[in-house]
């Protein structure tokens, strides 16, 4: 034990030191997510913020109007690290693993089991802390996924369809999906499910509408449990948009299924639009672009592609419909308006400066927001809720907001003090002098300035394990640990 303890606190004074330095830098955005109309950032200190239309509390904030450009303040504590926007609603994880959600709970979409219309404060689903992985259909449907750490798949909300269970009854807490514990990725569509398996397998359930499940079925069936499409196991990323569905295969290429349109949303080289309502019901090639792709999204009239090499974007692409200046070039109309521009079949770029590379994109109603590697965030289209945090708070104003081109969403500068509630226990630590002394089993422990910022994280600590904060350069330091269910908070004045 000596041993581990001296590695210990070699390790603090190390990691005590650098971050000190980095406590000096100005916040930047960490994480970007977008619902249908609203948007959510995670910033550099774990704390998580939103903005955009909030009828159904959405914002997280009860006391933020229907809709709002202000960027909002959810929660004060500084340990989130995942956001997923739903329909009129979102879903969130902690580093803890406990999952949470917000705003619309219709037909029990929120997954948190109480009777609400909606919930306009985050709320906790369930009791469970081994949460890794949520998504919901931003557009259309009330249903909400997630996948656990032991690779299991569970679903919740509407149920009418049979998808998450035989007896066709909403579900209000999450049920598991199957037996199977091997589940990667899944991906929810207008009622259209897909899902990947660590072996590379590709699996698609639910609604067939526009033949978006990709089985080669032709008629608008529903299809009540995980079915296999095709035998390849080369299978890695999926993304669903309303009435299509797309997947990515290791050599890069991605092949898409569902709702095509005249104008090619599906994107297939050399296509022809046969009708206003052309479908494909099998997964075909998607080349209309030849470099590599690592992002699609967009909404029932767009569609919105980043590609570049690895987890980096380089360059973005999008094309169909210019409404509210969707696509960011310049061009387009206000929705609504009697002048209508024809829409974009070949792909155009957005107004955006050469040479950024973003690390993430994240697309909803005629609006795109995407975030590059030094933590800055840009968004253009449509800002008719206020999703594009330009400051207005104006109801007024905002019914008619657009950005044309892409502009830079500030990042919130404000102090946030570290939560201390929700204190249940007293014995898992204690402070003697300048050292955490680690009393029971630590599962997290998190070290906050004064102002909220993160300075040192640790995990699986043990008891007898020693921290030593001589070395830190703050005034006051606020020490939070957890450990199943219970949590301890010391605030230290240096």
């Amino acid at each position: 034990m000596k041993t581990l303890k001296t590695i210990l606190l070699v390790g603090a004074l190390t990691l005590f030191g650098m971050v000190t330095y980095a406590q000096q830098k100005t916040h930047v955005f960490s994480q970007i997510a977008s619902a249908n109309t609203s948007s959510y950032f995670i910033r550099d200190d774990s704390t998580l913020w939103s903005a955009g239309w909030n009828a159904d509390g959405e914002l997280g904030v009860p006391e933020a109007g229907e809709r709002t450009g202000v960027i909002q303040l959810m929660s004060h504590d500084h340990d989130w690290v995942f956001a997923a926007g739903g329909r009129s609603a979102a879903f969130f994880i902690k580093n803890d693993g406990s999952m949470w959600a917000v705003g619309s709970n219709e037909k029990s979409l929120q997954g948190t089991g109480n009777e609400l219309r909606k919930n306009k404060v985050l709320t906790r689903i369930g009791e469970d802390n081994d949460w890794k992985y949520v998504t919901a259909s931003r557009f259309w449907g009330y249903n909400g996924f997630a996948i656990k750490t032991d690779g299991t798949l569970w679903g919740w909300g509407d149920n009418e369809s049979g998808i998450l269970d035989p007896d066709k009854k909403a579900k209000t807490t999450p049920v598991q999906i199957g037996s199977d514990n091997d589940w990667l990725k899944v991906a929810s569509g207008q009622g259209t499910i897909l899902a990947i398996k660590t072996d590379g397998s590709l699996w698609a359930w639910g609604s067939n509408m526009t033949g978006s499940l990709g089985l080669g079925i032709k008629d608008n069936t529903v299809v009540m449990k995980p079915t296999r499409v095709g035998s390849d196991n080369d299978w890695i990323d999926i993304s669903c948009v309303e009435l299509r569905s797309y997947a990515k295969k290791k050599d890069g290429t991605w092949y898409s299924a569902g709702y095509n349109d005249g104008r090619n949303l599906l994107g297939f080289k050399g296509y022809s639009p046969e009708g206003e309502f052309d479908t494909f019901n099998e997964f075909k090639k998607l080349d209309l672009i030849d470099q590599p792709i690592i992002f699609i999204g967009g909404y029932g009239e767009t569609t919105m592609i980043g590609v570049g090499e690895g987890d980096e974007i380089t360059q973005i692409f999008g094309w169909g419909s210019l409404a509210d200046y969707a696509l960011g070039n310049g061009k387009g109309y206000l929705f609504g308006s009697t002048k209508v521009l024809p829409p974009v079949t070949v792909p155009t770029s957005p107004s955006i400066k050469s040479g950024i590379r973003f690390k993430q994109m994240a697309t909803g109603l005629a609006f795109t927001i995407v975030l590059d590697e030094n933590g800055k965030a840009y968004g253009w289209g449509s800002n008719r809720g206020g999703m594009l945090v330009d400051g207005t708070s104006d109801p007024e104003e905002l019914k008619t907001s657009v950005f044309k081109k892409p502009t830079e969403i500030e990042c919130p500068q404000d102090k946030v003090n570290v939560s201390v509630s929700n204190i249940v226990s007293s014995d898992l630590f204690r402070i003697e002098g300048l050292s955490i002394m680690i009393g029971d089993k630590v599962d997290l422990l998190n070290i906050y300035s004064g102002d909220g910022r993160i300075l040192y994280r640790a995990s699986g600590l043990n008891s007898g394990d020693i921290l030593n904060f001589s070395n830190m350069k703050h005034d006051i330091l606020i020490i939070k640990a957890v450990s199943n269910e219970q949590s301890q908070v010391e605030k230290v004045i240096l």
